[in-house]
């Protein structure tokens, strides 16, 4: 076997064993690039058209698949917990932040609650606008 074919298959491993521990989009265009050079070293020994070959195709497969694979990793998923920002809310727990108490219901479900100013204490069976959300907890203040 030529020895640019196991410089080439050599390539194309690591550069598939760094794109497998990272997964990450980094070097799988490298390893496109080397199997390409290493087809072509199987059948000529012009090294430099090998280079020229791991080149244009590591590009290409770069230029044409990049955008669309991380198009397809930025992806999330919606939860639809943002859509109780700028709603009325009903106290179920008076709020207090210094004591960390406080319940509102929203849309027919409970949330924990705090104020949005320390000193803003709401009292049970009052209403209060959601202005935000802090983790898994809504950020309310007076209704105006």
């Amino acid at each position: 076997m030529n020895e640019d074919v196991l410089l080439w298959l050599a390539v194309a491993v690591v550069t598939a064993i760094i794109e497998g521990a990272t997964a990450s989009m980094v070097s799988v265009w490298f390893t496109a690039g080397a199997v390409a050079a290493m087809l072509v070293g199987l059948i000529s020994d012009a090294f430099l058209l090998q280079i020229c070959v791991f080149i244009v195709v590591s590009g290409a497969s770069l230029a044409l698949f990049r955008e669309k694979c991380m198009k397809n990793r930025k992806k999330t998923v919606p939860t639809n917990a943002d859509r109780v920002i700028g709603k009325t809310a009903k106290v179920i727990e008076r709020i207090d932040n210094r004591n960390e108490t406080g319940a509102v219901t929203v849309d027919g479900q409970v949330w924990t609650a705090r104020s949005d100013k320390d000193e803003l204490v709401f009292e049970k069976d009052s209403m209060v606008k959601v202005i935000s959300l802090s983790g898994v907890k809504v950020i309310v203040t007076d209704i105006l």
